[in-house]
């Protein structure tokens, strides 16, 4: 169909048309692929996206150890107690669940996940969220209220694909 058109002249394809589809071909090709510059900053931008997840869940973790420690020293844990480590855990949970999901979405490099955050993930998974019920369901009996919290997989999705994933050899 190209050829069927009718140009004055013959050099007209070789002079205009071929350079303008190499340049718009260069353009999308271009696209397509990264500079070695354009490289080195996605990658520091992911290392960037890495240190802010990695603040972020030593923050909570430090909350939520704390508020455990004030528990272990109690005979007799209060609700405020119950409430406490309720919510410094949730929101521990949370931060691994975003971290899960920025690694997913490939905000994070999968080596730094296996690296950095897979020892966290691992950890939280095997022991740490299902001790969290367990001491949540001791506060609840210990004061006799009624609690029916537990461990829900589909609640902690996001963690147990990245376990999945990155964890299980």
């Amino acid at each position: 169909m190209f050829l069927a058109l009718d140009f004055p002249d013959n050099d007209f394809l070789g002079k205009v048309v071929v350079p303008i589809g190499t340049f718009v071909l260069g353009f999308v090709v271009s696209r397509w692929t990264m500079s070695l510059k354009e490289k080195k900053d996605f990658q520091l931008a992911l290392q960037k996206n890495a240190d802010t997840y990695q603040g972020s869940i030593a923050t909570a973790f430090d909350q939520f150890t704390k508020a455990l420690s004030q528990y272990a020293k109690k005979k007799k844990p209060s609700l405020d107690d119950f409430s406490q480590i309720s919510s410094t855990g949730e929101a521990y949970f949370t931060q691994l669940r975003i971290v899960c999901n920025a690694t997913h979405s490939g905000a994070i490099s999968g080596a730094i996940a296996r690296t950095t955050f897979a020892p966290l993930i691992k950890e939280a998974w095997e022991r740490s969220i299902p001790r969290f019920y367990e001491v949540l369901g001791d506060i609840a009996n210990k004061n006799d209220i009624e609690w029916k919290g537990e461990l829900r997989r589909d609640n902690y999705q996001p963690v147990v694909d990245f376990y999945e994933t990155h964890c299980i050899k």
